[in-house]
């Protein structure tokens, strides 16, 4: 079955829509995308800002009393 002519008008009609649809719904996409981003960042500095600041010491420290052979 060969396209008809009316089908390749249909398909063109399809692809210019969806192109348009395309650059009509980029930038509402790309302003969520943002904002999602940007309260990310606020709670990762809001998380970071709540941790001690003092560090934290893997091991307690020890005083190595010197070797006395005698």
């Amino acid at each position: 079955m060969s396209p008809t002519l009316l089908e390749a008008a249909v398909a063109i009609i399809l692809v210019v829509v969806a192109w348009q649809l395309g650059l009509a719904l980029a930038p509402i996409v790309l302003r969520e995308l943002r904002a999602m981003r940007q309260s990310l960042d606020d709670v990762s500095e809001d998380s970071l800002a709540e941790t001690d600041p003092s560090p934290v010491e893997s091991e307690p420290i020890r005083k190595d009393i010197p070797y006395d052979p005698q």
